[in-house]
């Protein structure tokens, strides 16, 4: 009897060495018969209790006193253990010994873990989606001789720190500042960002907090906020009824109208309309409509419409919105699906991702929001330099000659890939990456996804009655673990829930639906669009959270935008002044009086904006 079980068992007994370096790795369940099971056991447990080899007669004490054997499991037992004790037993080489046992443990956890995916399989009630994991973990099995890195490593810590691939390095001064040089690996970085008449048609349902019964009612947007003190309510949307978290009072805005199937939306131009294609604000609607670009399809509570017209009135009006308790932030207006205002999250991403690609760097952009093809449009306009709307009245064939001029000057690689809202998470990242490795031969040196609060978890079935909390908590917690697990910095974003949507210097407490996320992330940096900053071509980003560096240093900065082309650039810094906010004391002064709301002036200088 000198079968590899019977070898390591030896070793469990005479090798001081081999037993610290492998009983960490080895279970009960990797031994094929119940006697040696029972031995591995109790040697196990006699190990971590008094940190000695045990001899064989502690052994069978051991056994003997153990009032859950029976006396048979205790008599095949005590023949295994005097088969291993015996001197018959040929002492191996320590290095033989340890690379069979970890040879054999590879293929007992791969051999069970393919028993465990066949029984969760057979199994209606569990999840699939935990399979590639269970056998990846089989897979990844190893004697890691790695130990962790000793502060006194002096040399290899220097040049760690120092090697040029630890950063991927940005385009924007600004954010290479705060972050040290760019975004490190194995890291989660999120961006997070924030529009109707009060007088636009919903109909709402509400329900006193003391009752349970709910009474449905036509309504307006503006008659929700006082509603919302004493009863709960809930607003009709795609999704069916869902919870309206909050009222926000956006302030005073320039007037568009949407006239759609016998209503009409007025909003402002950042309010966003669904359509096959994505979600399109009112003014990049309009934005089409002058460029006569075909109608998109827009999704009405009577199916999609074409035939609508759009138009920027000329007058100013109040703007609200609510915030809606769904992944899916969306709600009818006037019969017509609408989403939160959009500050500029996947423009930000598109821009980024541009700028990688040009830098030589791979890039993978997963979306879970806007089609596929409506990512890669805002590449395109990016990279060749041109307006969204010029790029789609292109023939074909000028679109394919400056798409072959500019690729080649590009060195890095881009792909994207869309999956349904809500229907995908790490799992199908991780099935996604090995494929693309194995198939085409690419690597990602960054992910960028769209967005957290849209995904699934591996560990959270939907529909399990799990809160909000837990599930966004765990959906970070797995895309932080899917970067290090790659190696590379990922790039994903959130929704300011509540008072965040209506702030100009939000904080990390207004983040939707997980404070946990901001937990987990390793840098967190604010989206803030203002008209003032729209009337200057800028955004600003604030300073959340910063692991890479000091985030009270540049806390505030604005960066520079050309949303026609999805183009971020750089900016001088302004050195003092405040953003002067539509409607505010300040900004009525400078045109000359309290009343109305005239044109903001034009500035020739950013004394008006304060960082």
């Amino acid at each position: 009897m000198s079968g590899i079980e019977e070898q390591v068992l030896h070793g469990l007994f005479f090798n001081p060495d081999f037993t610290k370096h492998v009983l960490p790795f080895l279970k009960e369940e990797y031994f094929t018969e119940t006697s040696k099971k029972t031995v591995f056991k109790a040697v196990d447990e006699f190990v971590s209790k008094y940190n000695v080899l045990p001899s064989k007669d502690e052994i069978i004490v051991s056994l003997r006193t153990n009032n859950k054997l029976s006396e048979d499991s205790v008599t095949q037992a005590e023949c295994v253990l005097a088969e291993v004790a015996s001197s018959r037993i040929k002492e191996p080489s320590q290095a033989w010994l340890v690379e069979h046992a970890e040879a054999w443990i590879k293929e007992r956890s791969v051999y069970n873990s393919v028993l465990k995916c066949i029984e969760i399989i057979n199994d209606e009630e569990q999840s699939r989606d935990q399979l590639p994991d269970i056998l990846k973990d089989a897979l990844s099995v190893s004697f890691n001789k790695s130990v962790g890195q000793s502060l006194t490593d002096i040399e290899e810590r220097f040049e760690k720190l120092h090697a040029e691939s630890v950063r991927i390095p940005f385009d924007i001064d600004m954010l290479n500042t705060i972050t040290g040089g760019g975004l490190p690996k194995k890291t989660l970085t999120l961006l997070i960002a924030g529009c109707v008449h009060p007088d636009t048609k919903v109909k709402i349902r509400t329900r006193q907090k003391s009752t349970q019964q709910w009474h449905e009612l036509n309504s307006t947007v503006g008659r929700i906020q006082p509603l919302m003190n004493n009863s709960d309510v809930e607003i009709d949307s795609p999704d069916g009824w869902v919870p309206i978290a909050e009222y926000v009072d956006k302030g005073i805005w320039d007037e568009y109208i949407l006239q759609i199937d016998g209503h009409s939306i007025r909003c402002n131009e950042n309010h966003l309309f669904e359509t096959v294609s994505g979600w399109f604000s009112a003014k990049e609607l309009l934005d089409l409509d002058a460029n006569c670009i075909p109608h998109l399809n827009i999704l009405t509570k009577s199916g999609y419409r074409t035939e609508y017209v759009i138009q920027k009135t000329g007058n100013r009006i109040p703007i609200v919105d609510v915030v809606i308790d769904h992944p899916n932030h969306r709600y009818w207006t006037e019969n017509v699906s609408s989403h939160n205002t959009n500050a500029g999250k996947s423009m930000v991403k598109c821009s980024l991702a541009s700028s990688y690609i040009k830098s030589g760097k791979n890039v993978l952009y997963i979306t879970l929001e806007m089609a596929e093809e409506r990512i890669l449009e805002r590449i395109d306009a990016n990279l060749l330099q041109t307006n969204l709307g010029e790029l789609e009245k292109w023939s074909k064939e000028k679109y394919v000659q400056r798409m072959s001029e500019v690729l080649p000057t590009i060195t890095g690689k881009m792909v994207v890939k869309e999956y349904p809202t809500a229907g995908a998470n790490v799992a199908h990242f991780r099935a996604l990456l090995n494929d693309l490795q194995l198939k085409q031969e690419f690597v990602p040196d960054i992910i960028m996804v769209d967005y957290v609060n849209i995904m699934s978890s591996v560990r959270y079935k939907a529909g399990n009655n799990v809160n909000s909390y837990s599930m966004v908590k765990s959906i970070a917690e797995e895309l932080r673990g899917l970067a290090i697990e790659f190696n590379v910095p990922i790039i994903s974003s959130t929704q300011f829930s509540r008072s965040g949507n209506n702030n100009s210097d939000s904080e990390i407490t207004e983040i939707s639906d997980s404070f946990g996320t901001a937990m987990i992330a390793d840098a967190i940096f604010a989206i803030i669009r203002t008209e003032a900053l729209d009337e200057q071509n800028m955004i600003m980003f604030k300073q959340l959270k910063n692991r890479f560096s000091d985030p009270v240093l540049n806390k505030r900065f604005v960066v520079g935008v050309d949303r026609a082309r999805m183009l971020l650039y750089n900016v001088d810094q302004p050195a003092n002044g405040r953003i002067l906010e539509k409607g505010s004391p300040d900004e009525k002064e400078e045109r000359g009086g309290p009343s109305g709301f005239g044109t903001l002036k034009k500035k020739k200088d950013f004394s008006s904006i304060e960082v």
